[in-house]
């Protein structure tokens, strides 16, 4: 009789630790992702030196290649620049006592179950270079 108590219970150890796995894995993924879109959205600002429509229209492309999630709500604060359907955020930053600008980009690690619908919003903050004078 003992011995299947302690065989069920560790049966029931090793469901845990297979799913703590499985949810780790999902959510390295999820968040090598948003990084690697953060990227790509600096990259293309960069070259553009600049956040003007043409911008917005090749960062659009870029995210719908990449599979990227369309925001049903954003965590952005009023001053974002982009008025976009995807979900990220981007600001311009001017420093103290400068006349450079720079900007900042902000993806999202974003988790849904389609049960319980949207769970958690993590953000992925990167900045570019400083682009040029005001």
């Amino acid at each position: 009789m003992k011995d299947a108590i302690g065989g069920g219970m560790l049966f029931n150890l090793v469901i845990i630790f297979v799913v703590a796995i499985v949810v780790l894995f999902i959510s390295s993924l999820s968040y090598t992702k948003a990084y690697k879109v953060k990227n790509r959205i600096i990259e293309i600002i960069e070259k553009h030196e600049d956040y003007d429509d043409a911008t917005k229209e090749e960062i659009n492309s870029s995210l719908s290649r990449a599979g990227y999630s369309v925001a049903i709500s954003t965590n952005c604060s009023e001053d974002n620049l982009n008025n976009t359907s995807y979900k990220y955020c981007v600001y311009k930053k001017i420093p103290k006592d400068s006349s450079t600008y720079y900007y900042e980009v902000v993806t999202y690690v974003h988790f849904a179950f389609p049960i319980i619908d949207e769970i958690l919003d993590i953000p992925v903050r990167g900045e570019t270079k400083i682009l040029g004078n005001l």
